[in-house]
Formats: C-alpha cells, sequence, structure tokens
C-alpha cells in the first residue's frame, strides 16, 4: 500500500498544481478554437458550397465532425507538457534527487501527468459528448451506448499510449544537451500521424496501411472513428486489442530507453 500511496500523492501533486494556475487551464482549453476554425474554413473552401460531394471518401458534415472531434481528442490524450520536465530533470540534473528516493521515475512523471489533466480533461470530455449528440442529431450519426462506452475505453487507452510514445521520445534528452526543439519537430509530427490535423485517408491506402503498423493512429484517428461510427463494429475489439498490445511493448521499450540512458547520464547539477 505505501507502494500506492506515494503514487497517489504523486497525482495529487499534480492535480493541485493545475488547479493553482488556472489562467493558464482556460488559455489551454480556447486555444483549441483557433486551428479548429482554420480548418473549417479550409474544408469550406475544399467542398466550394457542394456538401454532398466526397473528399477522400468523407462528406462536408463528416469531414467537419471529424476536425472537431480530432483537435479536442488531440487536446484530450496530449502529455500536458510533462516531456519538458523531463527535459529539465536530465538536462539540469534534477534527476539526480529521484535517482536516491523509492519512487520511480517513470510512474512518478505519469502518475503528476495525469494528475494535471484531470481538470481541463473534465472539461474536454464534456465538449466532446456535446459535439457528440449535435452530431447525432443534426448530421444523423447514431449514438448508442456501446459505442459510447467503447469510445471511452479507447480514450482511456489512448492517454496512456499516448504519454508512452512522448515518454520514449522524451529520453532522447539523454543523448541531446537541450531538446526542445527536438519537441516541438517531433510533436507535429506524432499530431499529423495520429490524424490529429485531419484524415489519414489524405495520405492514400499504401501509406494508411503502413501507419496501421506505427503506434501514432491508435492515439487520436481510431478513437475518433469509433466516436464518429466511421470504423465497422467487427474492428472495434481489434482496434482496443492493439492499444493494448502497444501500450505493453512501449512500457518495454521505454524502460530500455531508460536504462540506457541512465548509462549516458553524468548526474551534473541539481
Amino acid at each position: 500500500m505505501s507502494r500506492i500511496n506515494k503514487y497517489i500523492k504523486s497525482f495529487l501533486m499534480g492535480f493541485e498544481e493545475a488547479m493553482q494556475y488556472r489562467t493558464n487551464f482556460i488559455l489551454g482549453i480556447l486555444s483549441t478554437i483557433f486551428p479548429i476554425t482554420i480548418q473549417v474554413y479550409i474544408w469550406k473552401a475544399v467542398f466550394m458550397n457542394d456538401s454532398e460531394k466526397l473528399v477522400y471518401g468523407f462528406s462536408y458534415k463528416q469531414i467537419i465532425v471529424y476536425t472537431l472531434l480530432s483537435a479536442i481528442v488531440a487536446k484530450f490524450v496530449s502529455s500536458g507538457g510533462f516531456e519538458w520536465e523531463v527535459n529539465d530533470d536530465i538536462k539540469n540534473g534534477g534527476l539526480n534527487k529521484y535517482l536516491v528516493k523509492p519512487v520511480g521515475y517513470f510512474n512518478y512523471r505519469i502518475c503528476c501527468a495525469l494528475g494535471k489533466k484531470i481538470p481541463q480533461s473534465t472539461v474536454i470530455f464534456i465538449l466532446i459528448c456535446i459535439i457528440l449528440a449535435i452530431s447525432g442529431s443534426i448530421f444523423g450519426n447514431s449514438i448508442n451506448a456501446l459505442r459510447i462506452t467503447v469510445f471511452i475505453v479507447s480514450l482511456i487507452l489512448a492517454i496512456v499510449l499516448n504519454m508512452l510514445i512522448i515518454y520514449c521520445f522524451s529520453m532522447v534528452a539523454f543523448w541531446i544537451s537541450d531538446a526542445g526543439s527536438f519537441f516541438v519537430i517531433s510533436g507535429i509530427i506524432i499530431n499529423i500521424l495520429s490524424g490529429g490535423i485531419f484524415p489519414l485517408e489524405i495520405f492514400g491506402d499504401k501509406l494508411n496501411s503502413f501507419f496501421n503498423l506505427l503506434p501514432f493512429k491508435y492515439a487520436i484517428y481510431f478513437p475518433v472513428t469509433i466516436a464518429n461510427g466511421r470504423l465497422d463494429q467487427e474492428y472495434i475489439l481489434l482496434v482496443i486489442l492493439l492499444q493494448l498490445v502497444w501500450i505493453v511493448i512501449l512500457t518495454q521499450i521505454s524502460k530500455l530507453l531508460w536504462n540506457f540512458g541512465l548509462k549516458k547520464y553524468t548526474a551534473i547539477g541539481g
């Protein structure tokens, strides 16, 4: 119980920190509006007021629903920036204190990050429910309890999966003196490959088949396609299973990267 309690405390510390910076929390929510607005105008220009035609298999209404859901789900599953904290610990020697304490660094950082996400994620989840309700009543997407339940499960797994992806990428800080630029570039690439900006159908069937072999697609694209009803029911359980498989794989990869990284760590500063 003592091992569990210390990580519960870490989670609560993250939650309290998020509540202290309420302005930052509000701005974080509002920052989602601007990219959504830009994409809506872009897709409006693409369809040229002909909402009946299909572009990459999407009608105008479907692409708008995808745009709204993908942007908000991307915000929901985001890491909260804990990769920058990992970089700072490694760069400035702050990691020293965690190496001598009876706490796993990975577990500590993940618990803190999840605690920080709770306030924002609660609001974002309400927004997701509103969008699904609107799409159901206006756009004709059928909503049932089973699909919502599976969507919630996939969303929870997507949070864990995305954090593991970001954590693995953050380990590059052991080999680069300052990984800030790397995080910015890799964050954009991950968001694109996850389907957080536009549907992955635009890349074509061949690249899409390749993306199925990578973990990114299971963090945003598949949860969104489950929510908007574009994923066939026979594939839903397969997606959930693959999310779990990638969580196991990335957990092992993160441990390997951590062990290799510690051999490079010089423990200067702190």
